[in-house]
C-alpha cells in the first residue's frame, strides 16, 4: 500500500494552535501601541493650539489666552478687534469622555480662571496641562520663556 503525501489532520490542529497562540501574544502589543500612538497625537494636537497662540501673540503684537472650556480649548485675543468678527477660530476640541485641565502653577489667587495668557512678546504663564481619555492620560509642563510644552508623565491604559 502506498501512503499519499499530506498532512494528517493531527498536524493541521497543532498549526493552527500554535498560530493562535502567536496571534493571542501579539494583538495587546499592537494594541498598545496604537493607543501611545493615539495618546501622542492628542498631545500633538493641544501642542499645535499652544504654537497658534504663540505664533499669533508674534505676529499680531497682541495678548492672546487660551480658554478651557467642557467642550474646547480656544484661542482667542485678550483684547478683541472689530476685525477679529470674521476670524477663524483656532480651537483643540474635546471629545466624550477627555478631559483636559490647566494648572497655573504661578497664579498668585487660590482659584484662577481657566485661561491661559500669551503675552506680545510671545511668552506665557508657566503651566501643567492634564489630559485624560479614551487612550491614557498624560500630563505636560510649558515653560513660560520658550512656551514648549514636556511630557512629564503619561499613562496608557
Amino acid at each position: 500500500m502506498s501512503r499519499r503525501a499530506g498532512f494528517t489532520l493531527l498536524e493541521i490542529v497543532i498549526a493552527l494552535v500554535i498560530a493562535l497562540m502567536l496571534v493571542t501574544l501579539a494583538v495587546p502589543g499592537i494594541a498598545g501601541l496604537l493607543r501611545d500612538r493615539d495618546l501622542q497625537q492628542t498631545f500633538e494636537g493641544f501642542d499645535d493650539l499652544v504654537r497658534q497662540a504663540q505664533e499669533r501673540a508674534v505676529a499680531e503684537g497682541r495678548g492672546f489666552r487660551i480658554v478651557f472650556g467642557e467642550v474646547a480649548a480656544v484661542l482667542e485675543p485678550s483684547d478683541p478687534r472689530d476685525d477679529d468678527a470674521g476670524a477663524e477660530v483656532a480651537q483643540y476640541p474635546i471629545q466624550d469622555k477627555e478631559t483636559l485641565t490647566l494648572e497655573r502653577t504661578a497664579a498668585l489667587v487660590k482659584k484662577p480662571l481657566a485661561e491661559w495668557p500669551f503675552w506680545r512678546s510671545g511668552c506665557c504663564e508657566p503651566v501643567t496641562v492634564r489630559y485624560t481619555g479614551p487612550a491614557g492620560s498624560w500630563t505636560a509642563e510649558y515653560d513660560p520663556l520658550t512656551v514648549r510644552g514636556t511630557l512629564v508623565e503619561t499613562s496608557v491604559r
